[in-house]
């Protein structure tokens, strides 16, 4: 038990960070696909 504790705040950095990352490509990938959704509407 006592070398859980040292392990989660050693990667609790790391989650946060890929949280923000995959928040980020999350929504520019929602952002791409309505994009590419009105230029496939349009072009019909």
């Amino acid at each position: 038990m006592q070398t859980k504790l040292p392990i989660n705040s050693f990667v609790e950095p790391f989650v946060t960070v890929g949280n923000r990352v995959y928040r980020d490509h999350l929504k520019n990938i929602t952002l791409y696909i309505r994009i590419k959704l009105n230029d496939y509407h349009s072009g019909n």
